[in-house]
């Protein structure tokens, strides 16, 4: 392949702090040096850049600032078309839209949207759907608290008296596991870390989950029993080429890897 002359108006990571051309008065783009990098197998390509995966090093956040700067700078002239269309946008939203109630033993479970919330909230009730609403778990809430919340999954433990969610505050897609009693409403005293975002209940006091290796790859399955301090390693797998996931049957009676 023919080798593409980079760009003349990017400029060297060491000099990473936007610039102005002041002839032009224009920003210049920042651009990330290259730096050798060793793979790892035969299989894996060069990665040059593979630097910026490290967000603790300094010239990696002085990029990322410098990219900001840039990306502000070049849509300034468009900032009131920005609004125009997300005016636009909300218009065209259900701010106040709800999911169609589903059964699942004594209780109706449902998600609801509440204008002005950016997040859902998972609603429930009991017996039937004139009972009154029980808000179980609001997004908003936790969200509110970081500058970034990502929900990987919401479960109830079959005699529905405990809810296990997982959050990733940094976005990593690295997952914690929480459990949520709901009778009180307070968090049990377990946290699970550098989960996946696959989970699965065996019975209200049991569950299984799957862990990411320092690769970030879901590789090993995990049992926890409520009340014990360490999980059950059950399976890894060897071949990196898979990755593992976790699912029930509609009947509950079975759990796939």
């Amino acid at each position: 392949f023919a080798k593409l002359p980079l760009p003349s108006n990017l400029i060297p990571c060491s000099k990473v702090i936007p610039r102005f051309d002041s002839s032009e008065n224009v920003m210049k783009a920042p651009h990330a040096l290259k730096r050798s990098h060793r793979s790892t197998s035969p299989l894996h390509l060069k990665d040059e850049w593979k630097w910026l995966e490290n967000i603790e090093d300094p010239e990696t956040k002085a990029y990322l600032k410098a990219e900001n700067a840039f990306y502000k700078h070049s849509m300034k002239a468009h900032a009131a078309l920005q609004k125009t269309v997300l005016a636009e946008l909300k218009e065209r939203l259900a701010e106040n839209d709800s999911s169609i109630p589903e059964r699942d033993g004594e209780y109706w479970y449902y998600i609801r949207f509440k204008k002005g919330q950016q997040y859902p909230l998972y609603c429930r009730k009991k017996s039937n759907l004139e009972a009154p609403e029980e808000i179980y778990f609001d997004h908003n809430v936790i969200a509110k608290k970081h500058s970034y919340c990502d929900l990987g999954f919401l479960d109830i433990s079959p005699n529905h008296n405990l809810l296990a969610y997982a959050v990733d505050l940094e976005g990593n897609e690295r997952f914690a596991i929480i459990l949520r009693d709901l009778t009180s409403g307070k968090e049990v005293d377990l946290k699970i870390d550098g989960i996946s975002s696959c989970f699965e209940w065996k019975n209200d006091q049991s569950f299984f989950y799957i862990k990411l290796d320092d690769h970030d790859r879901p590789l090993e399955l995990y049992f926890r029993e409520l009340g014990k301090t360490e999980s059950q390693l059950l399976y890894t797998e060897a071949d990196t080429s898979f990755f593992l996931a976790l699912d029930s049957s509609e009947s509950e009676g079975y759990i796939f890897l």
